[in-house]
C-alpha cells in the first residue's frame, strides 16, 4: 500500500491486532497489520504515527493492587453466598423437624360423636378408621371423597375386604364423592356434602401428615361449622428415624411445602 504526501492521514480499522511499521520512500511509512477483537483508529503523518484505539466503554488501566481489591471482594461475596445458602438450608431442615415432631397422634378411646365424617382419598387406613368410627356410632355419616370418576361403591368394597358388619354400614351409610383432585377439591365437597345434610359439626379423618392442611382447607371453606379432627398413621409411614428414609423425607418435605403455600392462599 502507498500513502500519498499528505501531511496527515487517518485510516479506520475494524480488526487490528499486532501492528508492524516500515519505513517507505513514498509516504514514511507502512503498516502491516493483523487481526484483531477491537476497532481502532490510526493516524499517519511524515514525521510520526500515532495510534488510538478507541474501546466502547473507553480504555482502562487495572493496577496490581485493584486486581487484588477486586479478587477480595469476590471471594467475600463467594463466602457469604455459601454462609447464607448454608444458614438457609438448616433453617428449612429445622422447621421441616418442627413439622415432623409436632404431627397429631391418635387418640385413645372414642371421639365425642359429630354430625358427619369426611374422609379424602389417600390410603385404606382412613376409610378403615372412618368405618370403624362410624361403627361405634360418633357420626351419623361418613363421606369419602375424591375417589375418581370410575370407582363405584363396589369396587371400593371389593378394594377395602370389608367385614359383614362393616359391609352394612357402609352400604346404609357411607356417601362418595367423584370430582374433587386435591384437597381444596376435598374442602368444597365437604361443604357441598354438609349443607346438602345440614350437618353443622364434621370430624376430618386422614393422615396425620396431610392433617393441618386438610383441617385449614375446611375451616377456611367452612367457617360457621364445627371442624374436629381424628389422625391416622398410614402403615407405611417411617418416622423413626425419617430423615434416613428418602421416600418418607420426600413426602414429608413435599407435604410441608404444600401446607406453607395453603397458609399464605396458593
Amino acid at each position: 500500500m502507498a500513502f500519498s504526501s499528505t501531511r496527515k492521514i487517518v485510516l479506520q480499522f475494524s480488526h487490528v491486532n499486532n501492528i508492524s511499521l516500515f519505513s517507505s520512500p513514498l509516504s514514511g511509512a507502512i503498516i502491516s497489520l493483523t487481526g484483531t477483537k477491537r476497532p481502532a483508529v490510526f493516524i499517519l503523518n511524515q514525521k510520526s504515527i500515532s495510534l488510538r484505539r478507541t474501546i466502547r466503554a473507553g480504555a482502562v488501566t487495572i493496577s496490581k493492587e485493584d486486581r487484588q481489591i477486586a479478587t477480595y471482594r469476590r471471594d467475600q461475596t463467594v463466602k457469604r453466598i455459601v454462609k447464607f445458602s448454608t444458614l438457609g438450608i438448616l433453617a428449612v431442615a429445622a422447621c421441616l423437624q418442627h413439622f415432623v415432631l409436632t404431627l397429631p397422634q391418635p387418640k385413645a378411646g372414642l371421639p365425642a360423636p359429630t354430625d358427619g365424617l369426611v374422609v379424602p382419598t389417600g390410603g385404606q387406613a382412613r376409610i378403615q378408621e372412618g368405618l370403624m368410627l362410624l361403627n361405634n356410632r360418633t357420626a351419623q355419616r361418613m363421606l369419602i371423597t375424591g375417589v375418581g370418576q370410575s370407582v363405584s361403591k363396589k369396587a371400593l368394597i371389593k378394594q377395602l375386604n370389608l367385614s359383614a358388619a362393616q359391609l352394612e354400614i357402609f352400604h346404609c351409610c357411607v356417601d362418595i364423592e367423584k370430582t374433587a383432585m386435591d384437597t381444596k377439591g376435598n374442602a368444597h365437597a365437604a361443604r357441598m356434602w354438609a349443607e346438602a345434610n345440614k350437618f353443622s359439626t364434621i370430624r376430618l379423618v386422614t393422615a396425620n401428615y396431610h392433617l393441618a392442611r386438610a383441617d385449614l382447607e375446611l375451616k377456611r371453606l367452612m367457617p360457621d361449622h364445627t371442624i374436629r379432627s381424628w389422625p391416622v398413621i398410614p402403615p407405611d409411614l417411617q418416622l423413626n428415624g425419617w430423615y434416613l428414609h428418602w421416600p418418607t423425607v420426600r413426602l414429608l418435605a413435599k407435604e410441608y411445602a404444600k401446607y406453607l403455600l395453603a397458609r399464605i392462599w396458593l
